[in-house]
């Protein structure tokens, strides 16, 4: 869960685990997001703390990251929320940023019955995102999947991509900033 500190921080910016609506093109997740981010009295906050995927990938996150670390140095900037340079309404926060490599690390913890590819295009919004806001060229994406021992990938920046979620995502903020739907 995030602190009332990190929700601060987030205000009024689109983040890595808000993108993935505009790129799913889920228009209930848009809309949501959009009633969210104008501060709609209509919006009514999912409560998550009775989702036990949420909660379970909440409490192996720091046993994910330690993990991490033992093969790949240390992990720092666990929780900051980072604005990127442009534009100023993006933002990301992280899981933790592995200081050797110069990338962000991501972590999940999925039940273990999708191949590993589907996952990672799952989260692909969200590694992309991550990686702009923090103008790195890659991302760590550490997965446990099921009881398994954290599977850690590499993925490369995607500029094509990341272009094309600042093109969706600068035609939502204007939706924002003029509280159109």
């Amino acid at each position: 869960m995030l602190t009332a500190e990190q929700l601060a921080l987030r205000k009024d910016k689109l983040t890595a685990s808000r993108v993935g609506a505009l790129m799913g093109g889920d228009e209930k997740k848009i809309y949501d997001l959009w009633l969210e981010m104008t501060d709609s009295p209509d919006f009514i906050p999912v409560d998550l703390s009775d989702v036990w995927p949420v909660r379970l990938g909440e409490c192996t996150e720091a046993l994910n990251l330690e993990f991490f670390e033992r093969a790949h140095g240390l992990v720092t900037r666990k929780g900051a929320v980072i604005y990127a340079f442009e534009p100023e309404w993006a933002a990301c926060t992280l899981d933790g940023w592995a200081d050797l490599l110069h990338m962000p690390v991501e972590c999940k913890h999925v039940g273990g019955r999708e191949p590993y590819e589907v996952i990672a295009e799952r989260y692909g919004p969200q590694t992309q995102w991550l990686m702009h806001c923090t103008n790195a060229q890659e991302c760590a994406l550490s997965v446990i999947m099921g009881a398994d021992a954290p599977r850690i990938e590499f993925l490369p920046r995607d500029q094509g991509y990341i272009d094309e979620m600042l093109s969706r995502a600068e035609q939502y903020m204007e939706h924002v900033r003029n509280k159109t739907p």
